[in-house]
């Protein structure tokens, strides 16, 4: 919504990002001419970054946010953790987002077999 936020981050990303920010402490992570970037200029990014990863699928940053929610749930199986990590105040929001893998499915079915 345009207001400023808080999210968690693993130490990895946090190492990354401390290196590309320095000492600034307030302000748009990502700009463009000194302005936060645009959704559509975030869509390009990305469309560059898949295209030059010799992907040829349409991924979308969207697509991105869907595949982290189904991975953080097929990891943990906590839908709560992903209703968390992606800022959705309704649960049924995050039940869109998280799809259980078939690997799962196949696992979780032979376990109670």
């Amino acid at each position: 919504g345009g207001d400023p936020d808080r999210v968690m981050i693993s130490p990895k990303l946090a190492k990354i990002l401390a290196k590309l920010i320095g000492d600034a402490t307030d302000g748009p992570l990502f700009t463009a001419a000194g302005r936060r970037l645009s959704t559509r200029q975030v869509q390009r990014v990305v469309s560059l970054r898949v295209r030059e990863a010799g992907i040829n699928k349409p991924i979308t940053a969207h697509s991105l946010r869907h595949s982290f929610a189904s991975m953080l749930y097929n990891q943990t199986g906590d839908i709560r953790l992903v209703q968390q990590a992606l800022r959705h105040t309704h649960v049924t929001t995050t039940e869109i987002y998280a799809q259980i893998e078939p690997s799962r499915w196949r696992r979780e079915v032979a376990r109670i077999a």
